[in-house]
């Protein structure tokens, strides 16, 4: 066995992580080759100048603890606790019911317990081996929208919902297939700006005709986001941004003009607007929403019968429910942790310079914010009520799932920070 492979081999001994035994072997074969290289053109022959590298390196044995102190994978324990605050949170609403409803305690337990065995799972995942896939997951996730927009099984509110054994699910599904694979596309140097544009106004098409306007719109800011991330120049960046507003008025402007634009979401927007002027209709949920965000107290009161099954029953009113039910001092708690999970996503993605885990930090990043952002809004009377849910809170299992895939696939890269070389 050659002098150079026992060194890297006694230094390796040293240090737990075979992620990081890959890694420092690389590093550290690196800067041997560097120093051989140099002592060659000082005179020494090919066997001297590994010698002299090796020495000049040190003791083995030491170094290696030195390696295995610097190089072990890192837990970022402040997003685990947030995590797991989102998860406890997310069986309160099931705490404050009674009666029929409150019999789903054991199985939104199931869910919880089952999207954290999601999340470790991803954490303890090497994301790096997804970058080859990009391709893949953009196929699969196209593939999946075309699926279901020709063998829905079921349509609420004019949405095509698909199913998946015990699970129903609509187009949410598709986004982490499309942030994985958004990610591996980005990554690519040879991937020109016009490629990405055409790939995205595809799947735009095909998410417009499942008339999913939440989950469109989740879909444009998590890829116009990773877009900005990107290795794309920023001037060509901000034009796309631009031309495709301008687009987008155009359309809404078609629409109206042609009537594909109906009268019933003129009347939902008016209803945003001026909900008193429609009491019996959209405007009610307004009135109904605004009242109890309004007289909510500090520590909560019991809700009226027959406004209870409004606020629990419909899953994108829950926090409302659960602002009256325990009061402003809750709602703070549980907003203020949901605000704190962002903040330390944006933190994590300071901290990593590898560019597809910038790019998956980018777009769970983004799919999360929109989420509680949203619904935080239309909760407050700041945005339009819309059918978006909270992470965590709101009923569903698929949508915890996928959020727990966000959560792990950050903290996967996160683990890995010090791991992977910048690309």
């Amino acid at each position: 066995m050659k002098k150079k492979e026992v060194f890297l081999n006694q230094v390796c001994q040293q240090i737990r992580s075979k992620e990081a035994r890959h890694f420092v072997s690389k590093e550290l074969s690196f800067h041997l080759k560097q120093s051989t290289e140099e002592l060659k053109k000082q005179g020494c022959n090919d066997e001297e100048a590994v010698e002299q590298a090796i020495k000049q390196m040190g003791s083995p044995a030491r170094l290696g603890k030195k390696m295995n102190k610097l190089h072990r994978p890192k837990v970022d324990w402040m997003l685990i606790v947030l995590f797991l605050s989102c998860a406890g949170l997310g069986l309160v609403p099931q705490l404050v019911l009674n009666g029929e409803i409150g019999g789903l305690f054991s199985r939104r337990l199931i869910t919880v317990i089952a999207g954290l065995m999601v999340t470790f799972v991803g954490m303890f995942f090497n994301y790096t081996h997804l970058k080859r896939y990009g391709w893949l997951c953009y196929g699969l996730g196209s593939l999946i929208l075309l699926y279901t927009l020709l063998f829905s099984t079921r349509t609420i509110n004019g949405v095509p919902y698909i199913e998946f054994g015990p699970f129903t699910t609509n187009m949410m599904i598709t986004l982490p297939f499309f942030f994985f694979g958004w990610a591996g596309i980005m990554r690519e140097k040879k991937v020109k700006l016009f490629g990405v544009i055409s790939l995205f106004l595809f799947t735009l098409l095909l998410f417009l005709l499942a008339v999913d306007l939440v989950i469109t719109g989740i879909y444009i800011v998590m890829v116009m986001a990773m877009l900005w991330w990107s290795h794309f120049e920023r001037m060509k960046i901000i034009k796309c941004y631009a031309g495709f507003l301008v687009i987008t008025g155009l359309t809404v402007v078609l629409g109206v003009v042609t009537h594909v634009i109906n009268e019933y979401q003129f009347e939902r927007l008016l209803s945003f607007l001026s909900p008193e002027r429609d009491p019996n209709g959209m405007g009610y949920m307004y009135v109904t929403v605004k009242n109890h965000m309004q007289n909510a107290g500090w520590f909560g009161q019991p809700l009226p019968e027959d406004i209870y099954g409004f606020l629990f029953n419909n899953t994108d009113f829950v926090f409302v429910g659960l602002t009256y039910s325990l009061g402003w001092l809750f709602a703070c708690i549980l907003a203020s942790v949901l605000l704190l999970v962002i903040y330390r996503m944006f933190w994590i993605l300071k901290k990593v310079d590898d560019h597809f885990g910038k790019l998956l930090i980018v777009g769970g990043l983004t799919v999360f914010a929109v989420q509680v952002i949203a619904n935080l809004g239309m909760s407050l009377g700041i945005v339009p009520i819309i059918s978006i849910s909270l992470p965590f809170i709101s009923y569903g299992v698929m949508p915890v799932l996928i959020n727990s895939v966000i959560f792990g696939t950050i903290l996967s890269v996160y683990r890995r920070k010090d791991l992977i070389y910048a690309s």
